[in-house]
């Protein structure tokens, strides 16, 4: 493997350390801000929105020009934007800053996918991007954990600082280590999000939205579950998303393998049928063995682990189908697979939201099986299509 995909993987790094690290400071930002917490969470939502809306179209022009700077100079704005907003006294200009920073971010994890199928030979690309994904597992365990750190010790102001450090410092590292991956010059500029309405790509960033707000569903309650129902103290929660963060590693590691396997489409079904068991423990835990000691800690790191191994081991086999389809868009169409990724942990929240706000979280694992079947119905679809071409091509 290519030396330089472990610097790719530093961008992903970079961008959710500083997407995520200040979510442990939220009470002290309220207080300080004279704002509730859930306002401050809508520093997350508006993130994700910017980055979903805007991140394509930008791509469309980015795409053509030098991977390597475009990522260096997102990288620098980041770091600019978060620097910035430790010094802001004002919850409404804080929260445009967030519009900037996630359009900022927007271009650098598909970029840096982009560029690790540039790195290594064709045989290998599933493994490179399951590689560039593992920059996330690490900013789970390691960059998001130490920035909380930070804000729990210098206050929450210290987390926006320690984020834009991490970004700036990543940027220096693209700079000296990373080499010069020119633009697509075969990209076709804002024309190309029309790629994005053919019915196969359509369905396949489709199944990438549903495993997104299929495994977000259930995870975005993830501490109310662990502590109310599994049983865990609250100082367990650190813990726990150390055991997800293990989750997403073997997930990237096996879904990059069995993706240069060249049969994606079937592993993306059985990871869709691991998320609707993994999810549905969940709702077995809350409805039928709530607060019993071992067996409930086990079904609870059961449906965790499981529930993140499946969502990044389909991750890179969703990508790989995406670029196989057009390889002279596949900046673009990584970052159609980005943006509906964060439709879908929005969609998500949202739903486990209103789940919880109706009193019946016993159901939010069931809701996370129907949109993983859901999902699974759609690549059903694409393979009775594949079969239909097939049968056709054989001779009589």
């Amino acid at each position: 493997m290519n030396k330089k995909i472990y610097i790719l993987a530093l961008a992903p790094f970079a961008v959710l350390t500083g997407t995520y690290g200040f979510i442990g400071v939220f009470v002290q930002m309220s207080k300080d801000l004279n704002i509730s917490v859930g306002a401050a969470a809508q520093l997350l939502t508006v993130f994700a929105l910017a980055a979903a809306f805007f991140g394509p179209l930008l791509m469309t022009f980015s795409a053509r020009l030098n991977n390597k700077l475009i990522i260096i100079a997102a990288l620098l704005s980041l770091s600019f934007l978060d620097f910035l907003s430790s010094q802001i006294k004002t919850f409404e200009v804080l929260l445009g800053l967030r519009i900037f920073s996630g359009i900022a971010a927007s271009q650098v994890l598909p970029l840096a996918l982009s560029m690790a199928t540039y790195l290594v030979p064709f045989e290998l690309r599933g493994r490179a991007l399951s590689y560039v994904l593992l920059g996330n597992t690490v900013a789970l365990i390691v960059g998001i954990p130490l920035s909380t750190f930070a804000g729990s010790i210098f206050g929450w102001r210290a987390t926006f600082i320690f984020c834009g450090t991490i970004a700036f410092l990543v940027a220096l590292g693209f700079f000296w280590g990373m080499e010069k991956v020119p633009g697509n010059s075969q990209a076709r500029g804002p024309e190309a999000l029309k790629i994005a309405l053919r019915s196969k790509i359509f369905m396949f960033l489709s199944m990438n939205l549903l495993a997104s707000a299929a495994s977000r569903t259930s995870l975005a309650l993830l501490a109310p579950i662990a502590i109310t129902f599994a049983g865990f103290a609250s100082q367990s929660v650190g813990t726990l998303q150390f055991l997800a963060g293990a989750g997403t590693f073997l997930g990237a590691r096996i879904g990059g393998y069995l993706a240069d396997k060249r049969n994606s489409l079937k592993v993306l079904m059985v990871m869709f049928a691991c998320l609707a068991v993994s999810t549905l423990l969940f709702s077995l835990l809350i409805n039928f063995f709530s607060n019993q000691g071992l067996p409930s800690y086990l079904l609870f790191i059961f449906a965790l682990v499981g529930a993140e191994f499946s969502l990044f081991a389909f991750f890179p086999n969703v990508q790989y189908s995406l670029v196989m389809i057009s390889p002279d868009d596949r900046a673009t169409l990584l970052s159609l697979w980005a943006a509906f990724g964060q439709l879908g942990q929005a969609l998500g929240a949202a739903l486990a939201g209103f789940i919880f706000s109706l009193g019946y979280i016993q159901y939010v694992g069931v809701a996370s099986v129907a949109l993983a079947l859901f999902g699974m119905s759609l690549g059903m679809v694409i393979l009775k299509s594949y079969s239909s071409k097939t049968r056709r091509a054989s001779p009589t």
